[in-house]
């Protein structure tokens, strides 16, 4: 289930349509890639299910693709944050 949040909505439904749609359920590593590289600088955020951030990183402008693994939370349920300019976008994604 994904949302996006921002007065320009359709800019923050083009990030997320560009990479960040990881698969579900996952094993633990996922890639998040973007066709065209973030114009700004961003950053994504793991949460769990009772909203406790687990990791946060900076996604530098420019950057186009990120592997994040999830794997090492353990199995579970997560939400994965992209937070740009745009938009925020969430991702729940099932670590298996």
């Amino acid at each position: 289930m994904q949302r996006c949040h921002r007065a320009d909505t359709r800019r923050a439904q083009q990030v997320s349509q560009q990479g960040f749609n990881p698969p579900n359920p996952t094993p633990g590593r996922i890639t998040v890639q973007f066709t065209d590289p973030l114009m700004a600088e961003s950053f994504y955020s793991v949460y769990d299910t009772m909203g406790r951030v687990l990791y946060q990183r900076p996604w530098p402008k420019g950057m186009a693709s990120e592997e994040v693994d999830l794997g090492r939370f353990g199995s579970g349920t997560y939400i994965l944050k992209l937070t740009t300019p745009e938009g925020v976008c969430t991702e729940r994604v099932v670590v298996e």
